[in-house]
This record gives C-alpha cells, sequence and structure tokens, in this order.
C-alpha cells in the first residue's frame, strides 16, 4: 500500500484540490481474513478482490486457537498489504491479541496493533462459526 505526496518541482507539499482529501492523510481500509479448512484467504473489503493466499503450515500454526488465529490475521494482514508477504512475527506470540469490539465491550483494557512500514493494523472484531474464522482487519493511520 502506498501514500503519494503531491508535491510541486521544489518538492514542497502542495494543498490538497477542493473536495479531495488530503494526501498526507491515507484513508482507513478494510481486510478480511478467512479460514476455512487451513487455507488462509486475505480479502480487500472494499474491492472484493482476494489479495492473498496461504496456509497455516507455512505459518508454522500447528494447533489453530482462537488467539494463534488472531495472531495469524494481524500477521498476514501486515505482510501482504504493507511488508513484502513475509515477516516475523511483530505481535509477541505469548500475548494475547485484542480486538476493537473486546475493547468496547469492556472484555479488555488495551486493542492489538501491530505496525508495518509506518502502516499500523488492528483487529476489528473476528467470529468463528461452523469451522471457519473470519477476522476484519483494519489499517489506522
Amino acid at each position: 500500500m502506498s501514500f503519494a505526496k503531491c508535491l510541486d518541482a521544489e518538492e514542497q507539499r502542495l494543498p490538497a484540490p477542493e473536495g479531495r482529501a488530503d494526501p498526507r492523510t491515507p484513508l482507513p481500509a478494510q481486510f478480511r481474513v478467512s479460514v476455512e479448512k487451513g487455507i488462509i484467504t486475505l480479502t480487500d473489503v472494499n474491492s472484493g478482490k482476494v489479495i492473498g493466499r496461504t496456509t497455516f503450515e507455512r505459518w508454522g500454526v500447528v494447533t489453530p486457537t482462537q488467539d494463534k488465529l488472531r495472531h495469524v490475521a494481524l500477521d498476514i494482514t501486515a505482510a501482504v498489504v504493507a511488508g513484502n508477504g513475509s515477516r516475523e512475527h511483530s505481535v509477541n506470540p505469548l500475548h494475547k491479541v485484542y480486538t476493537v469490539a473486546d475493547h468496547e465491550k469492556g472484555k479488555a483494557v488495551y486493542v492489538t496493533m501491530t505496525l508495518e512500514h509506518n502502516v499500523a493494523f488492528v483487529l476489528s472484531s473476528d467470529t468463528q462459526t461452523n469451522g471457519r474464522y473470519e477476522a476484519l482487519i483494519e489499517n489506522r493511520p
């Protein structure tokens, strides 16, 4: 994901055109991570386009608990969207991952965030039903 800047010939920032967002402020984006039968799929929510697919084996997950699913969802999203497609764990694997929904419901005192190339990612919410896991990830400027 790149955030373009509008610069003039002397590399000074140009004002945003009327009616358009300031180019210094990236627009938030949403991504959906779906896991079914060990296949992890990353989708851009706005366009519906699949932007990445992988497996648990490639990410070293043997037993997918809810917390491991949350770790994988954040790591994969950050790696594909803002990174180079692979990365070390940026969220300590020993720490629990909390969602924005957990925090809003009073179940957590903080929301877990990961950073990749100065782009922050948070897990907004997640669900697990009938063997399918889905997580909504947002990038926050």
